[in-house]
């Protein structure tokens, strides 16, 4: 599971994180790791397969450019293919699934088929985009305040994050009682946007904003 924070203020992004990881991780076995870069705070958090497994280094491009990957994807054709969804977990496929997003955006992964959510960081612009499957088998919630943007592929960790509101959705809830079906959220403030949607932040002085749907 990935999760992050995108703030106005860098003074604030480990300890949001931290937070964030807390609320997120519901057992021992699994490992949480934390990285920042200046106003992005970022986190993954997974059960490894085994003992012996780490958690990925994210991997990163001289350009400025940083990729994190969490899930696994099983095909990529347009991509030259994968031998087994074990090759996803390697720093050899996601050093060309950055190369591949760089160049050629969200329309280069349009066929990658797998479970997963990607984070790219352009450290020179200090734009970060959110990608995950097509299905939305591994959901992300995003949440913003004046503070900053919050994403995790939890609505806890979204909710540990500075200003973001729980007020309980009254219309979400009323749905789910009322006719059986129910929205990923019932807090007002996390949303997750739409099934295949490639979600694109760009930090602002004071603010942070979804500044497009790609």
């Amino acid at each position: 599971m990935l999760f992050g924070w995108l703030a106005s203020d860098s003074g604030d992004t480990a300890s949001v994180i931290a937070s964030m990881a807390a609320a997120l991780r519901a057992s021992d076995g699994e490992q949480v790791q934390l990285w920042t870069r200046g106003v992005l705070g970022l986190g993954v958090l997974e059960r490894p397969l085994s003992r012996e497994n780490t958690l990925p280094e994210p991997v990163s491009r001289p350009d400025g450019y940083t990729l994190w990957m969490t899930g696994e994807a099983f095909e990529w054709p347009s991509g030259g293919g994968l031998r087994s969804a074990a090759d996803s977990g390697t720093a050899a496929f996601r050093s060309r699934l950055l190369d591949a997003i760089v160049e050629g955006g969200a329309a280069a992964i349009a066929d990658l088929d797998g479970e997963y959510q990607i984070a790219l960081w352009n450290c020179r612009s200090r734009t970060l985009q959110l990608f995950n499957d097509r299905f939305g088998a591994l959901p992300l919630y995003v949440a913003s305040s004046t503070a900053g943007c919050a994403f995790a592929g939890g609505v806890r960790g979204v909710l540990m994050a500075p200003g973001i509101s729980a007020e309980p959705d009254v219309d979400a809830i009323r749905e789910a009682v009322s006719f059986g079906g129910y929205r990923l959220s019932c807090c007002a403030a996390p949303f997750e946007p739409p099934t295949e949607a490639r979600r694109r932040f760009a930090h602002q002085a004071r603010r942070c904003s979804r500044a497009a749907w790609l």
